[in-house]
């Protein structure tokens, strides 16, 4: 994996964002700036820096984010598909109730996966310390095979 995410196509026009390592990954996290409504457009900077070829981990902090608009979650949508379909993911953080009752009332709040703050978030992309150890006994490499990463290829 790369040291460090490629920048999205500008999206210093109004969103902020920082590299952020968590658990084996990094993760993009964007924010907003205060007072500025979520709308279609808000994402589109980002969705367009998107490459094909390098799955990206982004954490959209909507703490500052006091309105959103009809087309914004078509686009957060969209963002979500092309994370997933390059083998990304998309988290959301820290969302104001008004917009969290938006998703539940048109059941998108099951698309996402949505945490209380940023903290909470980060800490999901790293896999816990209890993970099982998986033995595979194909492997004869002096260490027994065990592996935390599971099977070896």
């Amino acid at each position: 994996m790369p040291e460090s995410l490629p920048t999205p196509a500008d999206p210093s026009n109004f969103l902020t964002q920082e590299t952020v390592s968590a658990g084996k990954c990094s993760v993009l996290v964007v924010s907003f700036p205060p007072g500025r409504p979520a709308d279609g457009k808000s994402l589109t900077p980002l969705t367009s820096g998107i490459s094909a070829d390098f799955p990206f981990h982004v954490l959209l902090d909507l703490d500052s984010v006091d309105q959103v608009q009809g087309p914004f979650f078509g686009e957060l949508l969209k963002l979500m598909k092309l994370l997933r379909g390059n083998g990304g993911s998309l988290k959301l953080c820290q969302i104001r109730q008004a917009i969290h009752d938006v998703l539940r009332v048109t059941r998108m709040e099951r698309l996402f996966e949505v945490f209380p703050n940023r903290a909470a978030a980060l800490a999901s992309y790293s896999p816990p310390d209890d993970s099982p150890v998986v033995v595979d006994d194909k492997a004869d490499d002096g260490a027994g095979g065990a592996s935390r990463d599971g099977p070896r290829g």
